[in-house]
């Protein structure tokens, strides 16, 4: 290949990398113009499990730039993280927002009363400058508010720099374990040629938390924030904006995904199900070599991570639990062995000594009593078994001779 004919395949791929895909999704946040239900949202369940590790602070949260609250600071390590696909992310901001998907929330009764949205967002600074990834994941909570006096520790520290804590964004997400999240991915534009193009994933909790009025207003009036249209979250300054509008089922189909799984991570991962892996018909995979073991049923499983048949992973996974299974059972065994063998040793000490008793008593008994010479009449075995003093004897030799014999066999 010449040098002239790489430079120009080179160029086409960095333009590639460094340019959002034409049918890409390039707005924040999309506008719904569909009347969302459960059944829709139904229709595009897709399971994705996000494991949370919250940070707690015992100091109230305050704003420190209008809308947006200092849990992420200089110096500050203790910060919440999270891992979704094999990938940890550390949060990056938290604010709060003018609404941004109030067509989005279930019930519709409840859009009217959604003012204000919570934002947190989550960074991975691993880029990959190979082609497109997803280092920003974004957390839009909407805020319904609410007559009753609901409220949530962390907002009402917003407004009392003296509240006693501990104060956690984990309060900010509703609190069901099995609450519904709508998402979709939009794509950031790239910044030179260090950083790609890149996806933000973006999760909006379609049911919002509720939240009294009057704290919210007391928010507003009392630390004097205002949560314009113009404070855009993290990292959306990169997106080219270009308005997108769901108007029909199928593009809500095309762009919208939704869980009810997100928040539901430990009852989730004890079902053993991967949300990586697909299952397909057999008969997906025209005039393609497929290994016939690899079957069950007519279908196939693929792990998507990898591209594998799920089958050769699994076998892999099974023989690696299995040699911890192997390992463990022979670890048990000899803790097993060794305990009885302790225990055979530990009786066998005691009945020695009882043993030893037992000899020195009677050597001292035959070397201080007087023994008269047996009698050699006909009469003297039956004098001698009925003699006490023989037959006291008798009794300790057989009863040492049965100790020895109970020694020997637990030392065996």
């Amino acid at each position: 290949m010449s040098l002239g004919l790489f430079n120009v395949l080179k160029m086409a791929y960095d333009d590639r990398v460094m340019q959002c895909d034409t049918n890409a999704n390039k707005s924040f946040p999309i506008q719904m113009g569909l009347t969302v239900t459960d059944t829709m949202y139904d229709t595009v369940s897709e399971p994705i499990i996000i494991d949370f590790q919250w940070a707690s602070r015992s100091t109230p949260p305050k704003f420190t730039n209008n809308s947006i609250i200092d849990e992420v600071g200089p110096g500050q390590t203790n910060l919440s993280t999270l891992r979704y696909n094999r990938k940890n992310y550390t949060i990056a901001r938290v604010q709060i927002i003018q609404a941004s998907h109030t067509a989005w929330i279930l019930p519709n009764t409840a859009q009217k009363d959604n003012k204000e949205d919570i934002v947190i967002t989550f960074s991975n600074e691993d880029i990959d400058t190979s082609g497109p990834n997803t280092p920003y994941i974004l957390f839009v909570i909407p805020i319904i508010r609410t007559s009753s006096n609901a409220s949530i520790n962390y907002l009402k520290g917003l407004t009392n720099p003296s509240a006693s804590g501990p104060f956690s964004l984990q309060s900010c997400f509703p609190t069901n374990k099995k609450a519904r999240f709508a998402y979709y991915s939009t794509c950031l534009e790239s910044i030179g040629k260090n950083t790609p193009t890149q996806n933000m994933n973006v999760f909006v909790a379609v049911n919002g938390i509720s939240i009294s009025a009057s704290l919210m207003e007391n928010i507003l009036t009392k630390v004097g924030v205002s949560f314009s249209a113009s404070m855009s979250p993290l990292y959306t300054n990169r997106i080219t904006n270009i308005s997108r509008t769901i108007s029909s089922m199928e593009s809500f189909t095309q762009y919208v995904m939704s869980t009810t799984d997100l928040m539901n991570y430990a009852s989730f991962a004890k079902l053993n199900i991967d949300p990586n892996i697909r299952t397909d018909n057999v008969g997906a995979y025209q005039c393609v070599q497929v290994d016939p073991d690899s079957i069950v049923n007519g279908q196939i499983q693929v792990d998507i991570s990898t591209g594998e048949v799920l089958k050769d992973v699994l076998s892999n996974r099974d023989a690696i639990r299995d040699t911890h299974l192997v390992q463990g059972k022979n670890a048990e065994n000899r803790f097993i062995n060794y305990f009885h063998s302790g225990m055979g040793i530990f009786m066998a000490v005691i009945l020695s000594l009882i043993l030893c008793i037992i000899i020195v008593y009677v050597v001292f008994s035959f070397a201080f009593k007087k023994i008269d010479a047996p009698d050699t009449s006909f009469l003297w075995a039956m004098n001698f078994i009925s003699s006490s003093f023989y037959v006291k004897y008798v009794l300790l030799f057989l009863i040492a001779g049965f100790i020895g014999f109970i020694i020997g066999t637990l030392i065996n």
